[in-house]
């Protein structure tokens, strides 16, 4: 359980850091290192413990949880206008599968044409 409900938002191809993405700015980084799923659900927020808005939780950690659907248009807007990409996935199930996907991606053996 523990594994589902906190690892999608953080072990995922696209939240991996990569040359050019924002090194210089602590919040940025936060974002772009982070996935997002199910943001407008206050039933997902409750049930994850707002960890289904995982950047907003890095960026805003003393802002209860329960206010993270409300807020999270607006935190979009923000983000776009000052070229922060938020990373998002449509729901728990898709960010699962695709975190077990990139999972299993990087730990394939490598095949010795390619060494």
């Amino acid at each position: 359980i523990w594994t589902a409900m906190t690892q999608p938002s953080h072990i995922q191809q696209q939240c991996q850091r990569i040359p050019g993405m924002a090194d210089t700015d602590w919040n940025a980084g936060q974002v772009e290192t982070s996935l997002d799923y199910s943001t407008a659900s206050p039933f997902w927020t409750a049930v994850t413990g707002g960890l289904n808005t995982q950047s907003l939780h890095h960026v805003l950690p003393n802002v209860c949880m329960s206010h993270f659907p409300d807020m999270y248009r607006e935190y979009e807007e923000i983000c776009a206008k000052h070229g922060v990409n938020v990373r998002q996935s449509a729901n728990l199930a898709t960010a699962t599968v695709s975190m077990y996907d990139f999972i299993f991606r990087i730990n394939e053996p490598k095949s010795k044409n390619s060494q």
